[in-house]
């Protein structure tokens, strides 16, 4: 996929996900920033997780949200998105 592909897809995944993590987030824009990162360093299947079930969605959204180390750009605690490549 191109980086304009995956941009498109990491801001539907955002907008789907952000109504349900608006607490953890100040806007959209730093969840996309959050998807864009993890995908840069741990490569995801952007189209399966945009199309998953609320469980599944939620779990790797809610994970990475939690668990995404700013500084370094890595996921910490052992965290590993289910729709990862």
């Amino acid at each position: 996929m191109t980086n304009k592909e995956n941009m498109i897809l990491i801001s539907k995944i955002a907008k789907r996900g952000f109504p349900k993590l608006h607490d953890h987030y100040r806007s959209m824009l730093d969840l996309i920033l959050d998807l864009n990162c993890v995908n840069d360093h741990t490569p995801l299947k952007l189209d399966d997780l945009l199309k998953a079930d609320d469980q599944n969605f939620y779990h790797d959204m809610i994970g990475i949200c939690k668990n995404l180390n700013r500084s370094t750009k890595l996921l910490d605690n052992c965290f590993i998105p289910r729709y990862v490549i």
